[in-house]
C-alpha cells in the first residue's frame, strides 16, 4: 500500500519489460501537453493522430518536436511517422478540454488507409503554406516543415523525435486577450490561458486541465485496440442532437460496434418503463442510478409528460460520465427510436 514503505526501489530499465518501463515513464513525468498531428501519406491520404511526447525546444525558429514512438506490442510504426518522414510537413494542433474526447477517439488504431477525419468528427480546415489539413475546432493551429528525425532507438516503445519548424501559427481570437490590428498595429500578441483551458496527459487513463471549471483531474479510458463505431458511423439522430455534447458523441463513438435491432429489442425488454415521477428520475440521477432513472424516465414518456425526452437524454449522459457505454449506446439509440 501506498505510505507503509520506507526507502527506495531502484531499477535498471534494461532489466524490466518495455511496457512496465513505459507505465513507469508516463506515471512519472506528467502531466504532458498533447500535440494533434495531422499529417498526409505520400499518396495523399490524411491522418489524424495525438502524441503526448510533445513539448516546445525554441523560439527562433520557433521548435516543436513529438515522438511517434514505436508501438511497445511489436515495434512498428505509427501512419504520422512514415507520413511525415516521407512529406516534411505536419500540423500541430493544441487540445483543450473540449476537444479532448475527439482527440481520444482519434487515437483510436485504424487501419493506414482509413482517414481519421471523419471517423473523430473533426473538421479538416486548409493551411496556407503545408499540404496536411488544419483541426478548424483547436484553437491554436501550428503549419509546420521537418527540421530534423532523431531516431531514438530500434526496439519496441523506442522514441522517433520529430522536430519540427513552425513556420506558421494560426490563434482564434477567442482565446487572445490582445492582438495587433488595423487600428492597433502595435499591440502585444497575448493569449488567455484561461480561455485555452489545454489538457495534459498522465499515467493511465489520467488527464489534467489547466484552467476552466470542473475538476483538475479526469480519467477517459483510450478506445480498445480494433475498430469503433467511429463518428461518421453512428446515426444522425445521436450526432446531431442538441441533447449530446460532442463529447458525449465522441465516447459513443469508441464503442466496437452499434447494436443490431435484435440486439436493442432485447435492451428494450431487459429495461422496460418502471413507474415513478419526475422527482424519482432526479434523485435516481443524484444516487448516480442512471439505469433505474432512464427506466423511470421511460415510463414518463409513455405517459407524454413533457420533460420526458429531456430526462432520458440526461440518463443516458450520465451513464456516459460513468464509463458505461454498454448501458449507454442502446440507451441512446432506444432513445432515438422512441423520437423517431
Amino acid at each position: 500500500m501506498g505510505g507503509t514503505h520506507t526507502g527506495t526501489f531502484s531499477l535498471r530499465p534494461a532489466d524490466r519489460p518495455v511496457p512496465e518501463v513505459f507505465r513507469l515513464l508516463t506515471s512519472v513525468v506528467t502531466p504532458r501537453p498533447i500535440a494533434l498531428v495531422s499529417t498526409v501519406s505520400a499518396d495523399g491520404t490524411p491522418n489524424l493522430a495525438p502524441f503526448s511526447f510533445f513539448n516546445a525546444f525554441g523560439a527562433n525558429p520557433p521548435m516543436v518536436g513529438f515522438s511517434p514512438s514505436r508501438r511497445v506490442r511489436d515495434g512498428s510504426t505509427k501512419d504520422t511517422y512514415a507520413n511525415l518522414k516521407a512529406t516534411g510537413e505536419c500540423v500541430v494542433n493544441v487540445v483543450p478540454r473540449h476537444l479532448v474526447e475527439q482527440v481520444n477517439l482519434a487515437s483510436a488504431e485504424f487501419p493506414p488507409d482509413v482517414d481519421e477525419w471523419p471517423r473523430s468528427g473533426l473538421t479538416p480546415v486548409p493551411s496556407d503554406d503545408i499540404r496536411p489539413a488544419r483541426v478548424a475546432e483547436s484553437p491554436v493551429q501550428m503549419e509546420c516543415k521537418l527540421f530534423q528525425l532523431v531516431p531514438l532507438g530500434e526496439g519496441p516503445g523506442a522514441g522517433n523525435l520529430f522536430l519540427c519548424e513552425v513556420v506558421r501559427f494560426h490563434v482564434d481570437h477567442a482565446v487572445l486577450t490582445s492582438f495587433p490590428g488595423p487600428d492597433t498595429p502595435d499591440a502585444p500578441l497575448q493569449v488567455d490561458l484561461d480561455a485555452l483551458d489545454l489538457v495534459g496527459r498522465g499515467g493511465a487513463f489520467r488527464y489534467s486541465r489547466t484552467a476552466g471549471p470542473g475538476p483538475a483531474a479526469f480519467t477517459l479510458p483510450k478506445p480498445a485496440d480494433g475498430d469503433v463505431i467511429g463518428w461518421d458511423r453512428l446515426p444522425a439522430a445521436i450526432r446531431e442532437s442538441p441533447h449530446y455534447t460532442a463529447g458525449d458523441v465522441a465516447r459513443l463513438a469508441t464503442c466496437p460496434a452499434l447494436p443490431t435491432a435484435a440486439d436493442l429489442d432485447a435492451f428494450a425488454a431487459a429495461h422496460a418503463p418502471t413507474p415513478g415521477s419526475e422527482s424519482d428520475v432526479e434523485r435516481l440521477l443524484a444516487a448516480d442510478h442512471p439505469a433505474a432513472a432512464f427506466q423511470t424516465a421511460l415510463h414518463l414518456y409513455a405517459a407524454n409528460t413533457a420533460s420526458a425526452t429531456a430526462l432520458l437524454h440526461r440518463a443516458v449522459q450520465a451513464a456516459i460520465t460513468a464509463h458505461d457505454l454498454g448501458f449507454a449506446l442502446p440507451a441512446a439509440l432506444l432513445t432515438a427510436r422512441l423520437q423517431s
